[in-house]
């Protein structure tokens, strides 16, 4: 075998899957979003970011190196492209991706991304150039272990990081982080002492990425293992103590692994570390029967888990349903019964009515005076009622399980509700589908997903943009919010699944010829017959899986996109041939 020389070419990529992970650095930022009357931010507001504007920034500038790269090489007759059909979806995702910016209400926020996401419509298409480029820069598996080694020395880094985390000294609020990233305010993070979140701030995605790396680690081990046992370390100019150092490296990587995906209690990250794992044994088994019995076994067993997740989100509290204003009434439904209130303004009273219209009378609640519940056992104790005057302002404040909810009946607007901001605002009945009973399932994914399903019919071609989820999502639906988090304040950014996100952000349209890429990879990676890089090709395929079944349950970010990016085209370059 020829002596391995290191391709310069190569760089940027392994700055997209390595080097960008780690990044921090301190952002203050103001963002177009309007005035939002829901939300406690608007385009004044100054915001601040460490985590996601300056990964976002360094994609940018990688793209456009790796664009330079490509042309020189391409000018110069030292590289020719991949026949590929798997560019032909790869377009049409970028065509719909940048249809949905260009028709857009929100330009800025889906050009540039959302409040400290920044994974707008600049970002993927750096993602799909780099895919790209990727796919025509790695020719072989050298090339693969050249990008993969410096990438699993970032996630190293980024692992020890999570230790720290995990047993209460967090690096990110020391000193010496307070100076190199240079936001002090902003270092107070959020999470419980610990919690891993490491560089890419949500729990969420550090499984979620890590489920590409471990079927990567686990081939090492064995191929390490069966070169060693074989005495064919020559072959790759590796000797016996080096194979047995790669195998003892990937072994305490796998460790420091586990022990960060525990700290970060994210299930969607294990479902998808469980899937990868999996499929890197369906794929791998030469039993073709065999593979398929597997395979169904575990599509059941995900099935079986996903339903154990919906029953174990059952709905432990009472639930608030909904609140409608009117001009003189506000209706409300507490576990399916509905009452409204009727301010008469003739005397400046109140009636309260059921569904059917029927009147129903009221009495002081445990003779507190100025606060009644309603004679009915349909309500119970659930609710009180507070009649007030405040400077000459008519108030009533519904009680329901201990919590209280204002609303001023205006002489031109009608009945207001004062929400957490301090706002007056309308509100109505928000549409919902699914998860009754249930919206407290997978961490409140259930309540999210409910509301946020009924609003993909508008968005089955055309996106609202990319990145614009906060845009659009009901912010107004304070009934269910109290009934899901037990928070009125609680602002919902994201849909915490990146197949709804891109339905929702880019169309139905740009998810079809997303999955059509996966499909296309994947099917390559089943009929390929080289066997010298059918193992890390499988590998890398498992990853993939892995990594797109945890995306069911978690968002795209830049914090672990470009290391997906990056192992699929190094997935698809391994199996492709030039023009």
């Amino acid at each position: 075998m020829k002596q391995y020389r290191f391709k310069i070419r190569l760089l940027p990529v392994i700055a997209f899957t390595a080097i960008v992970l780690l990044l921090l650095k301190a952002h203050c930022y103001t963002l177009d979003i309007g005035h939002m009357e829901n939300v406690p931010i608007s385009s004044e507001t100054e915001l601040w970011d460490i985590f996601c504007h300056v990964k976002a920034s360094a994609i940018l500038i990688i793209t456009i190196c790796s664009a330079l790269t490509m042309g020189y090489l391409l000018i110069t007759s030292q590289m020719k492209l991949k026949k590929n059909i798997i560019y032909i979806p790869m377009i049409l995702y970028i065509v719909f991706v940048l249809i949905s910016y260009l028709l857009s209400d929100y330009r800025q926020v889906a050009w540039i991304g959302g409040v400290g996401r920044f994974e707008g419509t600049r970002v993927i298409l750096c993602y799909v150039f780099m895919l790209f480029y990727t796919i025509n820069v790695v020719d072989n598996v050298m090339d693969v272990i050249t990008i993969v080694v410096p990438t699993l020395c970032g996630i190293l880094i980024a692992c020890i990081i999570g230790l720290a985390q995990l047993f209460g000294h967090d690096i990110l609020v020391t000193e010496v982080s307070r100076i190199l990233i240079a936001g002090e305010e902003m270092l107070e993070t959020k999470f419980i002492p610990g919690q891993v979140y490491q560089t890419v701030y949500n729990m969420n995605y550090v499984g979620m990425y890590l489920a590409l790396i471990i079927p990567i680690l686990l081939i090492a081990i064995y191929m390490s293992y069966r070169t060693y046992k074989n005495h064919k370390g020559y072959q790759f100019h590796i000797s016996n103590n080096q194979l047995i150092a790669i195998i003892i490296i990937s072994i305490i990587l796998l460790i420091v692994i586990a022990l960060n995906v525990y700290g970060a209690h994210s299930l969607g990250g294990v479902i998808g570390i469980c899937a990868s794992i999996m499929m890197l044994i369906i794929l791998n088994l030469k039993n073709k029967r065999g593979s398929i019995t597997l395979f169904i076994i575990s599509v059941i067993g995900f099935i079986g888990m996903l339903a154990c997740i919906y029953i174990i989100g059952t709905d432990e509290r009472n639930s608030i349903d909904y609140f409608v204003t009117g001009m003189d009434y506000v209706t409300t439904s507490v576990d399916g019964e509905e009452i409204t209130v009727y301010f008469i303004r003739s005397d400046n009273s109140y009636e309260l009515r059921d569904h059917n219209g029927n009147l129903l009378s009221m009495s002081e609640y445990n003779g507190r005076k100025g606060v009644y519940k309603v004679n009915d056992k349909r309500y119970g104790e659930k609710l009180i009622f507070i009649p007030n005057v405040d400077a000459g302002e008519h108030i009533i404040v519904i009680g329901a399980y201990g919590d209280e909810f204002a609303f001023r009946f205006d002489e031109e607007k009608g009945a207001l509700y004062r929400n957490p901001f301090g706002r007056e605002v309308s509100l109505s009945k928000v549409p919902s589908i699914g998860f009754k009973g249930h919206i407290t399932a997978g961490s409140g994914r259930g309540y999210i997903w409910s509301r946020t399903i009924p609003l993909l019919k508008n968005y089955l071609l055309i996106g609202s943009g990319a990145d614009t989820f906060l845009m659009i999502f009901p912010h107004d639906d304070y009934a269910g919010k109290y009934s899901a988090h037990s928070a009125l304040n609680v602002i919902i950014d994201k849909p915490h699944s990146m197949y709804i996100q891109m339905i929702q952000g880019t169309g139905g349209a740009s998810l079809i010829a997303f999955l059509v890429i996966i499909g296309i990879y994947i099917s390559q990676v089943i009929k390929s017959n080289r066997e010298e890089k059918k193992l890390v090709s499988n590998a890398i395929a498992a990853g993939v899986i892995g990594f797109l079944i945890a995306g069911m349950f978690n968002d795209s970010s830049v914090c672990t996109m470009p290391i997906f990016y990056g192992m699929l085209g190094m997935g698809v370059g391994l199996l492709g041939k030039s023009i």
